[in-house]
């Protein structure tokens, strides 16, 4: 029987709940209550790690990943792994790197291979999130993804996919997943729709036009252990209304 991928709410969509420890403590609470069992650290303010792992024990929660700046990932990597040892987080990850030219991509491959190493060493994978402009083609028609996953291994850099950067990239979605399943641990799921002035707009999971059943089909296929549910914008609806729309939409749609 195929394993389903085990559904998470990305913070960063209620990063603006989340500044202060507290705050966070309240949020993983309600988190909870609308029906996700695991999250992604990202975008939250400070806080104490052993405070948060005690929340996390309280309600039977789990992290799947965070995101971390790059200085912290190079510079503060004993600290990082303890960090993510002390909450059971198997993988780190850096949510976003300017690429504007071939030599940015080498310099990301010199600043991240080391790193990667030891982190690997020492049990955690690092794994890089993408948007829509390591797309863009550079010199010679070389897009900065095609760079780096030509100049790495999997066991080197996994790729958190996010469904829609890829599909705003011009990326098949599906194509990707299925292109790249040794590299997929985790994607980022959020829905894409328009207004009638053309504005491309972040929406729940199935209240976009994005083909979700295909997507998810192929991320099963691929393998993937976690699906972290994350909406960047939600305009002016709640952020902990549109995770609840995306957790019930995908519930009733896929029965996960």
């Amino acid at each position: 029987m195929t394993k389903q991928p085990i559904i998470a709410a990305q913070l960063y969509t209620l990063r603006d709940y989340a500044k202060t420890q507290d705050d966070l403590l309240k949020t993983l609470e309600k988190v909870k209550a609308i029906g996700y069992d695991c999250v992604q650290i990202s975008g939250v303010g400070p806080y104490d790690a052993h405070a948060l792992r005690d929340k996390l024990d309280e309600l039977n929660m789990t992290v799947c990943v965070t995101h971390t700046s790059l200085d912290r990932l190079v510079n503060e990597t004993d600290d990082l792994i303890a960090h993510h040892k002390l909450l059971d987080i198997k993988y780190a990850g850096l949510g976003y790197y300017e690429f504007k030219t071939l030599d940015d991509c080498k310099a990301f491959l010199e600043k991240i291979k080391p790193m990667s190493k030891k982190l690997r060493d020492n049990g955690i994978k690092f794994v890089y999130h993408n948007h829509a402009h390591e797309f863009v083609k550079l010199e010679g028609g070389v897009r900065p993804m095609d760079y780096i996953l030509e100049h790495t291994t999997p066991e080197e850099m996994g790729i958190l996919a996010d469904m829609f950067w890829l599909q705003a990239g011009g990326v098949s979605p599906v194509k990707f997943v299925t292109d790249n399943a040794d590299r997929l641990d985790i994607v980022h799921f959020k829905d894409m729709k328009y207004s009638l002035d053309r504005t491309q707009l972040m929406a729940a999971i199935y209240d976009g036009n994005m083909d979700y059943d295909a997507i998810y089909d192929a991320v099963v296929k691929a393998g993937v252990e976690y699906i972290a549910v994350e909406q960047d914008s939600c305009y002016d609806r709640c952020p902990f209304d549109e995770l609840k729309l995306s957790r019930d939409n995908i519930k009733n749609r896929l029965g996960v």
